[in-house]
């Protein structure tokens, strides 16, 4: 089969490599349908490898090269003998995260913190961006008629944006700045208009000069370091009443490290108090 294979800093080649046999008992073989270019892969791609394994991954045995994708949705082809939540000829999306369902975390529906996860398509033997995929039974979620495909890759990224929204108690009457207006700024934003926010700021992915204190208005901006544009942000929560979520973090980051940061890398939330 066809796939698409990540090899190391600006090294992903499509080429062929074994198709999947058969699943063991609890585990699927998927076809995907379509499938996301994540941010991870971006800086995979850039200055990795980052999280795809050199090594042997101490959980799933993964190594380079790795096939890329973990943002999609796919066709059910094949279920173990033990699987029972979808069925052959089912649309799924994907859960990507692969981890011990019996360790201390996993015990405690905190499995995504586990030391051993891994994730499909950055260390997992499989990804998104093949012809075809094996996935665990738990990684798999049914697909009602009303969402397509290109809905169901989106399952992933906007549960990003719905989880940072949620943690930072997004509400009817809430003011929200988003700064970063890529897929997980705009998902965000969604979510938050869902949630009931009734002011809704968002700056441009548009970098042409050193940021401004005006928050209704676009930012723009390039490289500046990261302290600098934090202070800026905490102004303009002090004077509107709002609460600036991770402001002490990232100056005390920013602080110690001097970084030059590029603002898509990072949010911040605000709400009114």
């Amino acid at each position: 089969m066809k796939a698409v294979r990540y090899y190391g800093k600006e090294d992903i080649r499509v080429e062929d490599t074994a198709a999947p046999s058969d699943p063991g008992p609890k585990q699927i073989v998927v076809k995907p349908k379509v499938c996301g270019i994540c941010g991870t892969d971006l800086h995979e791609y850039a200055t990795g490898p980052i999280v795809t394994p050199i090594h042997k991954h101490q959980f799933t045995g993964a190594t380079l090269p790795q096939i890329l994708g973990h943002e999609f949705s796919a066709e059910v082809i094949a279920v173990g003998a033990e699987v029972t939540r979808v069925r052959a000829g089912e649309r799924v999306s994907i859960q990507p995260l692969v981890m011990p369902l019996d360790d201390y975390y996993s015990r405690r529906g905190l499995n995504h913190l586990s030391p051993r996860m891994g994730c499909i398509g950055l260390s997992w033997a499989w990804g998104g961006m093949g012809e075809y995929a094996i996935i665990n039974d738990y990684n798999a979620n049914r697909l009602p008629d009303s969402v397509n495909d290109e809905q169901g890759a989106l399952i992933e990224p906007a549960a990003v944006a719905l989880y940072g929204v949620e943690r930072a108690k997004v509400g009817g009457g809430s003011t929200v700045l988003i700064t970063g207006a890529g897929p997980i700024g705009a998902l965000s934003a969604l979510a938050s208009a869902a949630l009931g926010a009734s002011i809704l700021r968002s700056t441009l992915a548009f970098y042409t000069g050193f940021p401004v204190p005006q928050m209704d208005r676009n930012l723009y901006y390039t490289k500046a370091p990261l302290f600098e544009y934090a202070k800026i942000i905490h102004k303009y929560a002090l004077n509107n009443h709002a609460f600036c979520f991770g402001y002490d973090e990232v100056a005390q980051d920013a602080g110690e490290t001097n970084q030059v940061w590029n603002p898509t890398d990072f949010a911040v939330t605000i709400r009114s108090l």
